[in-house]
């Protein structure tokens, strides 16, 4: 599920993420179609990682492509438009409210410069995707 690189990919700019942390709607910058929607989620900074949720309810487990690279985390993908289970052939059908979003989704969010990529982790259960991106340990200079 989850997709790392070490150096940015040939041809890719580096777009406008927003800074780490910050969340609002300018974190999709240009990395997400314009049409796509934006899922909710929570990043959280901890000593030694940072773990992000993303809430996908109802996403089909092989839908979600998470891609981590050099000063980004992308996470996107596809939700089908949920239907009723059990219907009549032939019934008619009118909807009478649609909340619940679908279609293509997609979340870009900048990492600071420290985040160790190879070992980056993701599961989803439950409608939760997360994402566990390990820090580095700062370098020291050495003494001489």
């Amino acid at each position: 599920m989850i997709e790392t690189a070490q150096r940015p990919r040939p041809g890719s700019s580096p777009g406008r993420a927003a800074p780490f942390g910050s969340g609002g709607p300018s974190s999709f910058g240009d990395f997400c179609p314009v049409d796509s929607w934006a899922p909710p989620m929570n990043i959280y900074r901890l000593a030694d990682r940072i773990d992000v949720c993303v809430e996908l309810a109802g996403v089909d487990r092989d839908a979600i492509e998470v891609h981590v690279e050099p000063g980004r985390l992308t996470i996107r993908g596809q939700r089908e438009a949920p239907q009723p289970t059990v219907r009549s052939k032939g019934q008619p059908m009118r909807i009478v409210v649609m909340e619940v979003r679908h279609g293509a989704f997609c979340r870009t969010v900048a990492l600071p410069d420290h985040v160790d990529i190879p070992s980056a982790e993701s599961h989803y259960e439950d409608g939760l995707l997360w994402v566990r991106i390990p820090l580095r340990q700062a370098t020291q200079g050495r003494k001489r």
